[in-house]
């Protein structure tokens, strides 16, 4: 069986008026994230991932590889002054 799930977090803060930095709302709402998908994101990686390493290195290096250069080009191409983006560091 295949499924999805969908986990949607409102931020339901005056549009920064009430003196919480968008840095910290979006710290938290990561945190609070992380803590309701934990389990889900284990079995993803149960499922994927977990027995490649030991008998395919070169599959967990490509993975490595693929993630490391995706950061950087999200890094790089993020427009700052979008107010979606400007978060990314």
């Amino acid at each position: 069986m295949c499924s999805w799930s969908y986990l949607s977090i409102t931020d339901m803060r005056q549009n920064g008026k009430d003196g919480v930095p968008d840095s910290a709302a979006a710290y938290l709402a990561g945190w609070v994230e992380l803590n309701l998908t934990v389990s889900l994101i284990e079995m993803q990686w149960q499922n994927t991932m977990a027995d490649h390493c030991p008998q395919k290195p070169d599959v967990c290096k490509a993975v490595d590889d693929f993630l490391e250069k995706n950061s950087m080009f999200t890094k790089n191409e993020a427009d700052l002054a979008n107010p979606i983006w400007y978060q990314v560091r």
